[in-house]
C-alpha cells in the first residue's frame, strides 16, 4: 500500500532484497507454509514479481540481489552499502 511505503521511507533507509524465480523455488522447496508461492512455477512467480516490481522499487532506497548468497553474505553486502552512505 502507498501508506506503508511512505511509512517505510520516513523511518530510514530501505533495502529491497531480490531473488530470481528459480532461486525462490529452490529456497522454498522444503517449506509449504507460503500459500502465495506454493505450487507456482517460474513463470507464475515471475508474473507475480513483475506486478509488484514498481511498488517495491518505489519503496526501496537500495536493491540487492540475493541469488546464490547466504544470509551472512547478504548482511555483509548491506553493511558495505551502508558504510558508503
Amino acid at each position: 500500500k502507498e501508506e506503508d511505503r511512505k511509512r517505510l521511507s520516513a523511518r530510514g533507509t530501505t533495502f529491497l532484497l531480490t531473488a530470481s524465480p528459480s532461486e525462490i523455488i529452490e529456497r522454498l522447496s522444503d517449506f509449504h507454509d507460503r500459500p502465495l508461492l506454493s505450487d507456482k512455477d517460474e513463470s507464475e512467480i515471475e508474473d507475480m514479481m513483475a506486478k509488484r516490481k514498481a511498488a517495491y522499487d518505489e519503496a526501496a532506497d537500495y536493491t540487492t540481489s540475493t541469488d546464490g548468497l547466504t544470509p551472512e553474505e547478504v548482511a555483509s553486502a548491506i553493511m558495505d552499502l551502508l558504510a558508503k552512505i
